[in-house]
């Protein structure tokens, strides 16, 4: 299988019945319920700042599970940098992409392109997966990319660095110890998604991702300016999230809200297509390693009993690769009685 790229590239103009897909419709929601964007610039240093941006991410935790940042010290020349390098990739020529394809979930360097497995369904977007923490070994990743190492090794150190910022308010905005959360995935498992959404020839019979809440901790996600695609469940409604420029959207994933206790919950998001130009985004996993046991943090339930069961993180990836999209995952570990 080539992606969807190359079958763009071959002037489909149509959607195969394999990409044939159900499409939850966007509704637009006028500013007052706009996704808040926060600002971290001086929080270190301030406190002030640091407050009033703790208490505006906590508000946002609870009620979209979803938040913008601005003035999180990944530079603009990094962020633009990985976007073109993500498009010099997925404008080489099919046969040199293929070298790089496998359906391996688990292999620390692919290519490959989105499916739901259980579904037999496939997903108008293909996409270079890689792993940060523990690092891909260098003869993994592709020669034909200038700088490719250069440019995602930096951009996946400032990832880190901002996720392990926020874990740290996210922890003292729950009642935690500043370190908890941090500590709790120490060493984290960092996992890098570069997707390439082609041009579609019928939007409304394909979707980009499908409907779904991650499942790590948190995720750091880059969109590219001036083309939308993401959309994210509010109420029950589909809300646009508008690529701002320099800001990047940061989600609460079903870790969270296990180790929370339910007090955080993970927001469902999709992602649209469109018929104009092709569009890249770069998500970057943050969460526990596999072999971690994840259960609600007995700091947090005091009196009152756990909403969740204990769970391997690995076997909750193969859970969620397995079921469909559309599904809430989290649902499988939740205790019914409470």
């Amino acid at each position: 299988m080539a992606g969807v790229r190359a079958m763009v590239d071959l002037g489909i103009d149509h959607v195969p019945n394999e990409y044939l897909t159900s499409i939850c419709k966007g509704i637009t929601i006028k500013a007052p319920n706009n996704l808040p964007i926060i600002d971290l610039s001086g929080i270190d240093s301030d406190d002030l700042k640091r407050k009033s941006a703790a208490e505006a991410i906590h508000l946002a935790c609870q009620k979209w599970g979803f938040f913008q940042v601005i003035g999180h010290g990944i530079s603009n020349e990094l962020m633009q940098d990985i976007i073109k390098m993500v498009h010099h990739f997925f404008n080489l020529p099919a046969k040199e992409r293929m070298v790089y394809y496998s359906t391996d979930i688990y292999k620390s360097f692919r290519f490959s392109t989105g499916s739901i497995a259980s579904a037999k369904k496939k997903f108008w977007s293909d996409y270079l997966c890689q792993h940060c923490r523990p690092a891909v070994h260098e003869d993994d990743v592709p020669e034909s990319i200038p700088n490719y190492r250069k440019i995602t090794s930096n951009y996946a150190k400032a990832v880190d660095e901002l996720a392990r910022k926020l874990l740290r308010i996210i922890a003292q905005n729950l009642g935690l110890g500043w370190q908890i959360l941090e500590k709790h995935l120490d060493p984290p498992k960092q996992t890098m998604k570069m997707t390439y959404y082609p041009q579609c020839p019928c939007p409304d019979q394909a979707i980009g991702i499908g409907r779904h809440a991650d499942p790590g901790t948190i995720t750091v996600l880059q969109q590219e300016l001036g083309v939308e695609g993401l959309e994210v469940n509010y109420n029950g409604q589909w809300i646009p999230v508008k690529p701002v420029e320099g800001a990047l959207v940061i989600n609460i994933a079903d870790m969270l809200q296990i180790l929370s206790n339910n007090k955080y919950k993970s927001a469902e998001h999709q992602v649209l297509v469109n018929t104009k130009r092709p569009r890249v985004s770069i998500a970057s996993f943050y969460g526990p390693t596999d072999d971690k046991h994840i259960a609600p943090l007995e700091e947090l339930l005091g009196d009152n009993p756990p909403m969740f069961k204990a769970c391997l993180f690995r076997e909750y990836m193969d859970s969620f690769y397995k079921n469909h999209l559309g599904t809430r995952n989290i649902e499988t570990l939740r205790i019914l009685n409470n």
